[in-house]
């Protein structure tokens, strides 16, 4: 499995046209199925990204406890790298990003599988609450796997009061982010520092840790049930405010078991770590903290 090819992820952050907006890059970026494909996780073909996508589909599943009575939202879902695997193991499965040509990928990819909807996000990040058109308390389950790295806090408030309001009560939510005081992200930090055409992108690279993660999560009502930032990511599983003590209490449980799967190991690459990758020590390690 090829690793991350990060001088062709900061050519294709180097989009030509005038328009600097997020929204026009990921356009720009869904225009080609190979650049699509390597921008969402390294990944270099299909076969790859449907190999990375479905460890990390199986190891959310684990970790959140998704079961196919279950309504599962994906924010940021690009062309369906890991929605493609969580649509078998879930009721329904809806996908919602701000690229219009990433969803036609991901319409293609996915046209098999009959639980499946993609949606538009017309807006994003201090634009309502970043999820507008949403229906209220519909997903029993919510990931948002490395969006939150390209957006601003300001975004980021935004995008997670808008999964409190479509959240179920007793729902629960995945998130992660660069974790800043890594030292492969301080690595990455200091060359984009270094490039300044990339400090004058609005999708560059942003690096938060631990304090501001547990900001959003109290200023959007939502409350931590697990959180680690042992690896470049900062990772949470996080619960509705007005989530049951007995749902929270099987979340605790369930993460204790599962949840050190979810962290990834080594430099900056996106996949993690295979069943049979996970020694007894690993297994038996702080794997974060469950939040009490």
């Amino acid at each position: 499995m090829k690793a991350v090819d990060w001088t062709r992820i900061t050519r294709l952050w180097a989009y030509p046209g005038r328009n600097r907006s997020a929204r026009a890059r990921w356009e720009y970026i869904g225009r080609s199925q190979s650049d699509a494909t390597h921008m969402m996780d390294g990944s270099a073909g299909e076969a790859d990204l449907r190999r990375r996508g479905g460890r990390m589909a199986r190891t959310l599943a684990a970790a959140l406890g998704i079961t196919r009575d279950q309504q599962v939202l994906e924010v940021g879902c690009g062309l369906g790298r890991v929605g493609r695997e969580m649509a078998p193991l879930c009721a329904t499965y809806t996908g919602v990003d701000i690229s219009r040509s990433l969803l036609r990928r991901a319409a293609r990819r996915n046209r098999h599988l009959p639980n499946v909807t993609l949606r538009h996000l017309a807006r994003q990040g201090d634009h309502g609450d970043g999820l507008d058109g949403l229906e209220d308390g519909t997903w029993d389950r919510i990931y948002c796997h490395l969006v939150l790295l390209h957006l601003n806090e300001a975004a980021i408030l935004s995008l997670l009061k808008g999964m409190r309001r479509v959240l179920a009560a007793d729902g629960l939510v995945y998130l992660d982010a660069w974790n800043r005081n890594h030292p492969h992200v301080m690595e990455l930090s200091r060359g984009e520092k270094l490039d300044p055409s990339l400090q004058r992108q609005p999708h560059r690279s942003r690096f938060y840790g631990r304090p501001e993660v547990e900001g959003w999560l109290a200023a959007a009502s939502l409350q931590a049930v697990w959180i680690s930032d042992e690896s470049f990511l900062v990772q949470v599983v996080a619960a509705h405010s007005d989530c049951s003590p007995e749902a929270l209490a099987a979340a605790r449980e369930r993460l204790a078991q599962n949840a050190v799967h979810l962290i990834p190991r080594g430099r900056l690459d996106f996949h993690v770590p295979d069943d049979d990758g996970v020694s007894a020590a690993e297994t038996n390690r702080g794997a974060g903290t469950a939040e009490s």
